[in-house]
């Protein structure tokens, strides 16, 4: 069984508040609070510690060789924005919208996205461990040839989800929506589902099962 680790983050320090225009100065940004600003520029190569980003508009923004590292993000929007080349370690996503979100060549270390919005989120050839999922709505979205330690679903809406060419043994689905899901038999081994969920992977399998 995936040994499921919760994320904890505490700030050392009191937060000093910053603007996008302080930002743009600095390839390490350290214990700061961001608040109500809109990233309107392509950020590269900045590394964000101990930081706290409450209703940031991210849309749409690609964010190419940026790390976070124990940073909590609320009420925050990065619909259709692109992550590339690095990495998300110790984070919480609170209450955020992620349509069309996608991580590229990503690593994800102790993640939590906690009653977001995934829909259409592409997650492809990331690297994901302990990456828990609550209470999110992931519909539509893509999973393919990840490297999975630990990913955990809970409470989830994974309709017309695609996961492919990844190790699925151990994964939870129990408690989340599964209908339509798109995944390759072969890599059914170990899942772990519940009752009807069993009903519905059956056909993938070919099973006809006789009432």
């Amino acid at each position: 069984m995936q040994a499921k680790k919760e994320i904890e983050i505490n700030f050392s320090d009191e937060l000093k508040l910053i603007t996008q225009k302080d930002m743009l100065k600095h390839d390490k940004i350290y214990n700061v609070l961001i608040e109500n600003e809109t990233i309107n520029v392509k950020l590269s190569g900045i590394e964000f510690n101990e930081c706290h980003l409450k209703k940031v508009d991210f849309t749409k923004i690609e964010l190419e060789k940026i790390t976070f590292i124990d940073c909590i993000f609320d009420n925050c929007d990065l619909s259709n924005s692109i992550l590339s080349r690095n990495s998300l370690i110790r984070c919480k996503f609170n209450n955020c919208r992620l349509v069309g979100f996608s991580v590229e060549d990503y690593t994800l270390h102790n993640v939590l996205f906690d009653n977001c919005a995934l829909k259409y989120s592409n997650f492809a050839n990331s690297k994901i461990k302990n990456v828990i999922f609550r209470n999110c709505n992931m519909d539509e979205g893509r999973f393919c040839e990840n490297k999975f330690d630990g990913i955990f679903f809970e409470d989830s809406s994974l309709l017309n989800i695609e996961i492919l060419k990844c190790n699925m043994k151990d994964v939870d689905l129990s408690t989340s929506q599964i209908e339509g899901v798109k995944i390759n038999p072969s890599d059914l081994y170990g899942v772990i589902v519940n009752y009807n969920q069993a009903l519905l992977l059956s056909r993938l399998l070919g099973i006809v099962i006789k009432e």
